[in-house]
């Protein structure tokens, strides 16, 4: 095959806008040299993409698939190892080719490139299987794109090579749980989990419970409407109100919903999930994090007939966030005045305003120590140094 003069500029200039400037592209390199230019926007890619330019196709098939923050993490990965893929995925010819396809839309060349690396290095035999692991997940990103069995066959295959791979079996558990195989699914994340809590990562702890919630969640959907719920299943908030709504008819027409015991033990395990995840996020303050779990808690909660415990959810998720704002708003009172005893040089006054600020438990009650230098810092700086306990996040 002929070396292809692609208009890779060109195609990228109109695949970004409004994302990039036109003028910074010309003169950006590709990969890890320049591109040869024939014409005013016309090159010749000979080592692939740049990491700016993988943003950039990432972004465009995130707007036109719109995916999720897994799939926009494990397609940047995949499209920058094929914009890297020169002399290992296959030839210059052959990813500059698959390179100009994808920016059309066509992704079918790169999947058969990592499909051939993966089964190559499969070949290999125990020294190669991280990385016939990795080819086969970054496979499975592209074919997440367009067909979705081929994508779980390439995770399903990717961590029997490298069971120890946490991206694969959250990736798996995603898509098993969008292909509605929630069984399946459950089991997978369960295996994440499992890794998580060997690396005692917290936050990955708390986001696999989170998942499991969710994929709990859908399955009591599934045994009360499943026709509904495979329909709207990317869709969970509309579910969950066309859920309740079916609920709600039932109470209506005198035929009070009762769930049945399966569907209790999935409501039960789906809070219990969302309740170890919360516990989770609070001890790392993580307000997003917080108010999902919060919310999920108080639809499952009034989906299970406890009215009361989704109102003290909900209770719970407004008083926290008050409180919150109420603290910031002391906190930059505070700061104000500190920044101002801070051009007089009063560091008397510095030193009150912080013991204020614990006082009215603002901040944890730990002694400001002498040696602290005030002078010459802000507040902000001087909250750093002197309370590394402190957690609330400062803005």
């Amino acid at each position: 095959m002929k070396d292809q003069k692609i208009t890779s500029w060109i195609l990228l200039i109109s695949l970004a806008a409004p994302y990039v400037n036109a003028a910074n592209i010309n003169q950006k390199s590709v990969g890890n040299c320049s591109p040869n230019v024939v014409a005013k926007g016309h090159v010749t890619i000979h080592c692939g993409l740049s990491k700016e330019e993988v943003e950039i196709i990432v972004a465009k098939y995130t707007e036109k698939h719109h995916l999720s923050d897994e799939e926009v993490a494990a397609l940047t990965v995949a499209i920058f190892a094929l914009g890297q893929g020169i002399g290992k995925l296959g030839s210059n010819n052959e990813v500059n080719t698959a390179i100009a396809e994808l920016l059309q839309w066509n992704i079918d060349k790169a999947k058969t490139l990592f499909l051939r690396e993966a089964k190559r290095q499969e070949k290999l035999g125990k020294r190669a299987v991280k990385r016939s692991a990795e080819a086969y997940r970054n496979l499975g990103a592209l074919a997440a794109l367009d067909n979705p069995q081929q994508a779980i066959q390439a995770y399903q295959r990717a961590t029997e090579l490298d069971p120890n791979n946490l991206e694969g079996w959250n990736k798996l558990g995603y898509l098993l749980k969008m292909q509605f195989k929630l069984d399946d699914s459950i089991k997978a994340y369960q295996k994440a989990l499992a890794l998580e809590k060997k690396h005692k990562n917290q936050r990955g702890i708390a986001e696999t419970y989170y998942n499991l919630g969710v994929t709990h969640n859908i399955q009591f959907y599934k045994l009360v409407d499943e026709p509904l719920t495979s329909k709207l299943i990317d869709d969970p908030f509309e579910l969950y109100l066309q859920i309740q709504e079916k609920i709600q008819e039932a109470y209506y027409e005198d035929k009070e919903f009762k769930p049945n015991i399966e569907q209790l033990k999935q409501l039960d395990n789906a809070i219990a999930m969302h309740g170890k995840a919360l516990a989770i996020e609070i001890k790392e303050n993580n307000r997003n994090k917080m108010d999902a779990n919060y919310l999920q808690l108080k639809f499952l909660y009034n989906l299970r007939g406890d009215k009361n415990k989704s109102e003290e959810m909900d209770r719970k998720r407004s008083d926290y966030f008050e409180l919150v704002h109420r603290k910031n708003s002391r906190l930059h009172h505070l700061s104000i005045e500190f920044e101002k005893a801070n051009k007089k040089n009063d560091l008397e006054k510095m030193k009150s305003l912080v013991r204020e600020a614990q006082e009215k438990g603002i901040l944890p009650k730990t002694t400001v120590p002498d040696s602290v230098d005030f002078k010459g810092k802000g507040f902000f700086e001087i909250l750093k140094e002197s309370f590394k306990e402190f957690k609330f996040k400062l803005k």
